[in-house]
């Protein structure tokens, strides 16, 4: 009868654990990981939080980490320019209807005051921005 050899068996058995411990943990913790610059997977918003995940250079191993909510709004608009009235805060959809208010109500040919709205997609936050005569927001957005 063969005698078998146990030793050999249990270290061949030791050996494809460790191999299997490294592939599926992705790192064999021997080395200092060199986190790459990382992708952002979600980006943040005004109301949300957003994640980067880091890889490591060497093993493939990652690491995610939570980005902060922006202090940024994501603001769009959708082209519509509004007159006001400086006097007395009337709004109207044409210059020409805030021409004839200035002479009805005030007695005056005021100025001519342009402003946009924007809302910002994420929150609903909405922004009034004065237009000045070449079509640039106060923000310079638009210019």
């Amino acid at each position: 009868m063969k005698k078998r050899n146990y030793k050999n068996r249990n270290i061949h058995a030791l050996i494809a654990f460790l191999i299997s411990f490294v592939l599926f943990t992705g790192c064999s913790s021997s080395h200092e990981h060199t986190w790459d610059e990382g992708t952002i997977t979600v980006t943040p918003t005004c109301i949300t939080e957003g994640e980067i995940v880091y890889t490591c250079t060497e093993c493939n191993e990652t690491k995610k980490e939570t980005l902060p909510v922006s202090e940024e709004h994501n603001w769009v608009t959708d082209g519509t320019i509004t007159y006001r009235c400086k006097s007395c805060e009337a709004t109207f959809t044409s210059v020409g209807d805030l021409i004839n208010h200035y002479g009805n109500v005030h007695g005056t040919s005021g100025v001519v005051w342009k402003t946009q709205d924007y809302v910002c997609q994420d929150c609903g936050e909405v922004q009034t921005l004065d237009i000045d005569d070449n079509g640039c927001t106060a923000a310079g957005g638009d210019c």
